[in-house]
């Protein structure tokens, strides 16, 4: 179900279809992708969507949480065409493999997210556009905080999920400070702080691309915040690709009463100027780079 709908919505542009059984890091991994999309005058077209088969790969247990990954082997014809610059334009049919990560508080009661579009908390209807945030208007109910279903956590790319078992190998130091973390906090988890940072990594994208810096306030301090502001004179630069390919908690320090928490963002990217109501490509393909934000 949420395979089918979320290419539905990425079509669309809009994703508030799936807002809630979607996690924000998610949300905003979308969301980001389509300002650039809007800013090239680009769409993708999916058609001939077949589902060949789906097998969960692993369960783990994440603090008071579990997250289930189920691997999704599909077949998908699909073509991005750009207004601003046809030598953008790509596609075809296409066959491949995802892990799609899906979390749950253990315990919780479950109620259905996918096939119902009320709230699960006071069982009002939910709007069609949620936003940034997840939450019933009516009684302020996170619908994806885990407490009522299964929420989609994370896409990760077959090769990248095979190359990376993140929670699988952390160092006993690392282990040992997560558990206290858990101790101290009982809605904390490893995966659900990836997923603010994603979250926030990309709301820096986006403002430096829309030379916004208002976009990335609430997720910044101060210093970071004079920093990045600074770096959006000159050249506006955008992305005709920008993907996050693993996302994962390095460690964990103390500095008086506050934890600094080291995570590595890894994204692929292909970079495109926009001058004049024209397109030029500064990355002639696909290129990666890693990133530490703390």
């Amino acid at each position: 179900v949420a395979f089918i709908d979320i290419q539905k919505a990425w079509e669309s542009q809009d994703v508030s279809t799936v807002r809630r059984f979607i996690s924000d890091g998610v949300y905003q991994r979308f969301n980001t992708q389509f300002r650039m999309m809007q800013l090239l005058k680009q769409k993708n077209t999916v058609s001939d969507i077949n589902i060949i088969n789906t097998y969960i790969d692993r369960v783990e247990s994440d603090g008071l949480f579990d997250i289930v990954h189920v691997a999704i082997h599909a077949t998908i014809k699909d073509r991005f065409i750009s207004e601003l610059d046809p030598s953008l334009n790509t596609g075809g049919s296409e066959e491949f493999v995802e892990y799609w990560s899906f979390l749950k508080k253990r315990g919780a009661v479950r109620k259905d997210m996918y096939l119902t579009e009320s709230c699960p908390n006071c069982g009002s209807p939910l709007p069609g556009n949620m936003g940034e945030e997840s939450a019933c208007p009516s009684c302020g109910t996170l619908t994806n905080s885990g407490e009522y279903d299964w929420v989609l956590s994370e896409i990760t790319q077959a090769d990248d999920y095979i190359s990376t078992h993140r929670k699988l190998e952390k160092t006993p130091e690392l282990n040992a400070k997560i558990r206290e973390l858990v101790e101290e906090n009982d809605d904390f988890s490893v995966q659900l702080v990836e997923d603010k940072a994603s979250n926030g990594y990309l709301q820096i994208v986006t403002a430096l691309a829309m030379k916004d810096p208002a976009i990335m306030r609430r997720f910044v301090s101060d210093s970071v915040y004079e920093k990045v502001s600074s770096m959006m004179e000159g050249e506006r630069i955008v992305y005709n690709r920008i993907f996050l390919n693993d996302v994962t908690l390095l460690g964990v320090t103390e500095s008086g009463s506050e934890y600094n928490l080291a995570i590595s963002v890894r994204s692929s990217f292909q970079r495109v100027r926009l001058e004049d109501g024209r397109a030029f490509r500064i990355d002639p393909v696909v290129i990666s780079k890693t990133e530490v934000v703390i």
